[in-house]
Formats: C-alpha cells, sequence, structure tokens
C-alpha cells in the first residue's frame, strides 16, 4: 500500500469514528464500561492495559518439549487469550474494530524494540480475504509498523489455500498448516529486498495476532528456512 493513501485512510477513518462517537453520545468501554469516544477503551484502560506495556519485554512462550515445533527458534506474545483480551481480539478482528489497530501496533513496535528485532515478516492473509473484508488485520499491523514506526516489512510469504483455520479442529488445523505457505518466487523476494536496500536476513521474526497450536508459526519457518534464514523467532498478540 502506498504510504500516503494509508495516512489518508486511516485520519479519515479517525475523524469518521469520532464524528459517529459524538453523534451516539459515546460509547462503552469494553472492560470498565465507562463512556469513551476515539476507541472502544476508555483513556484509564488504555493507560493500563497497553500504555503500561511499552517498556516491557512480552512473555517467552515456547517450549523445545512442543513436538509441532522444529523449525521455529523463540516465540513471544504480549496478551494472554483470557477475560477481557478474548473481547477485544473479537471486536478488532472479526468485528472490524479498526480502532485497536494503532494501539497493538504501537505495543509490538515497543516490544521489537525491547527484542532488538529489526526483520519483520508477516504471517499472509488467505488468497482474497483483503478483497473479501477489505483488509487484513496482520497487513494493517505491518502498515502501522512500516509508516509510522520505521520497521523492515518483508512481505516474503504467501499463503496457498482459502479455508479458515478458526473454523477446523486441532488435528485438520496442523495438516492444512503444514501445506498452507510458501515463499514467494524468487525474483519477487529480490524485488521485496531490493526495495528495501537490503539482502535476506540471516534473523527474522514473523508476527502474527495469536498462537494456539503453534502450527502456523512453525509452517511459516520452515519455509524461511528453506529459502536461507538462519533463525526464525515469533512474536503475536495473544497467546491460547
Amino acid at each position: 500500500m502506498n504510504k500516503y493513501y494509508f495516512f489518508i485512510q486511516y485520519y479519515s477513518k479517525l475523524l469518521f469514528r469520532l464524528f459517529f462517537s459524538i453523534v451516539k453520545n459515546g460509547y462503552e468501554c469494553e472492560i470498565c464500561g465507562r463512556k469513551t469516544f476515539k476507541t472502544i477503551l476508555c483513556n484509564d484502560c488504555l493507560e493500563n492495559n497497553f500504555k503500561n506495556k511499552l517498556n516491557v519485554i512480552p512473555s517467552h512462550v515456547f517450549s523445545k518439549n512442543n513436538s509441532i515445533i522444529k523449525n521455529l527458534d523463540e516465540a513471544f506474545c504480549l496478551f494472554p487469550y483470557d477475560l477481557w483480551n478474548k473481547n477485544l481480539l473479537f471486536k478488532w478482528k472479526i468485528t472490524n474494530e479498526r480502532s485497536l489497530s494503532f494501539q497493538f501496533a504501537t505495543i509490538i513496535y515497543h516490544a521489537l524494540k525491547n527484542l532488538n528485532i529489526k526483520n519483520v515478516v508477516p504471517v499472509p492473509p488467505r488468497p482474497g480475504k483483503i478483497k473479501e473484508k477489505g483488509w487484513d488485520q496482520i497487513d494493517e499491523l505491518c502498515n502501522f509498523l512500516e509508516f509510522f514506526f520505521d520497521i523492515k516489512i518483508l512481505r516474503i510469504l504467501e499463503r496457498k489455500n482459502k479455508l479458515q483455520m478458526k473454523k477446523l479442529n486441532r488435528e485438520n488445523r496442523l495438516k492444512i498448516s503444514s501445506e498452507s505457505y510458501c515463499l514467494k518466487e524468487e525474483k519477487e523476494i529480490l524485488k521485496i529486498i531490493k526495495k528495501e536496500k537490503m539482502i535476506l536476513p540471516t534473523k527474522i521474526c514473523l508476527l502474527d495476532d495469536v498462537m494456539t497450536t503453534g502450527a502456523t508459526l512453525e509452517s511459516c519457518s520452515s519455509c524461511l528456512k528453506k529459502g536461507g534464514v538462519k533463525e526464525v523467532s515469533a512474536i503475536t498478540l495473544f497467546y491460547v
């Protein structure tokens, strides 16, 4: 996405939401129930649950005893998937409450900075998702990270099937994930890294919204290591 188009789109939506918030006399904060206008969280809840995390290294959630994980070297997560976090994820991802995107991106940026991570590869959406829904939550986070915080985003992975993982049970999710992702064609990867004025890094961090079985991150890690990446970590907003 073009940088200036993204800025125009973002601020337009912000003003549009603020206008309707005023017309409706505000919304109820998803955590405490108090009135809020800018996002679905009030200023106090934003302070307590988001801004206080900016200088905290995210939780290390990884086990080599996990039989699924063979290529992923480490994984970090920001929030457990419980209590009000479940509702926030649902509002953001399913009901398109995109006012949370900048808050999430800000926390991820500080986590990347605290972990000294410089190169991020997003887990790609299923084919046709952006055209169908108008957006993808990981793509939006990456746009914020790239355009607001100058993080290097390398979109070098692609997804091959259109199945929605959330509709699959654990067994099928593990099976499908292992066959779902691949590196883009070499000429396309070269074009991407040339644009970023760099070579393909030996260390890369995957970005996703939720870690459940770890199968998606493992599949993506396998693809990256086959392509020559030596070390693959991952950071996600939520872990189950």
